[in-house]
């Protein structure tokens, strides 16, 4: 009985910190200021697409979002091809 009552515990521990830190980082992304410049690719970083109720119904938001992944991906594969 008493192995429950620890093992609760330490696991609404874990569930208390994780979310915690997810709340950290969520506090953090909003804090710390977008780059607009990427020294790393030499290049300028695209700006986040703008969200509204017409733009997430037409599907344009999405393809945004995708375009920018895509590129990225793009770019880090390359830069792989090129360190071997």
């Amino acid at each position: 009985m008493n192995s429950r009552k620890r093992k609760g515990q330490l696991e609404s521990m874990i569930g208390k910190i994780f979310v915690l830190s997810l709340f950290l980082i969520l506090l953090v992304n909003l804090i710390v200021p977008n780059k607009e410049k990427s020294e790393e690719e030499n290049r300028m970083l695209e700006t986040k697409p703008k969200a509204s109720a017409a733009s997430i119904i037409s599907g344009d938001y999405m393809e945004q979002w995708e375009k920018r992944s895509v590129f990225r991906t793009e770019l880090f594969e390359e830069d792989k091809s090129k360190r071997r």
